[in-house]
């Protein structure tokens, strides 16, 4: 939709759209070998809490995404910082790597199969909570959008540090 604002003759460009679009096709090729695979692991099941919390995130962060992709403008005036229609789009793309890898891992049925999910996301989680109050000054304070943020991601910070310290809560 916006190729124009690109620079076609940048090496960077043509890397990060190759990246962008073949990362999640590899995803899902590798995702769809694995179907038939069923190994039998001799650990107790998924529990049920953290099972809930990762369909409700991941439902939660898929309609995120799918709201920045769709309508840019009206997500622009509802973010927690000044971005432009374009950068809503662009950060749909981690936003739904987020939402679908959480309804990918809510399906499984141990912790041995969604520990490297559920830790990779704390650490994101953790990252973007840092990062977010080390631009503080960037957002909005005292809006809606900003306390949806800042709970939002604390929110998932602490679910996931929870759930990757006693993973049978």
């Amino acid at each position: 939709v916006h190729l124009s604002a690109f620079d076609w003759d940048l090496p960077q460009v043509w890397i990060w759209f190759v990246a962008y679009i073949g990362y999640p096709i590899i995803a899902a090729w590798i995702a769809w070998q694995q179907r038939p695979l069923q190994e039998t692991l001799a650990e107790p099941p998924l529990s049920t809490a953290l099972r809930g919390y990762l369909l409700l995130q991941g439902v939660g962060v898929t309609v995120l995404a799918g709201l920045l992709l769709i309508a840019p403008a009206l997500m622009t005036r509802l973010w927690p910082w000044t971005i432009t229609p374009l950068l809503a789009q662009i950060y749909s793309a981690p936003f739904f790597s987020y939402g679908l890898g959480s309804l990918y891992a809510a399906r499984h049925h141990t912790w041995a199969e969604v520990r490297i999910l559920v830790q990779a996301t704390l650490v994101f989680t953790l990252t973007v909570f840092i990062a977010s109050f080390i631009h503080l000054n960037l957002f909005t304070l005292g809006s809606i959008s900003t306390w949806l943020w800042f709970g939002g991601v604390g929110l998932a910070t602490s679910a996931l540090g929870l759930f990757s310290l006693s993973p049978t809560l």
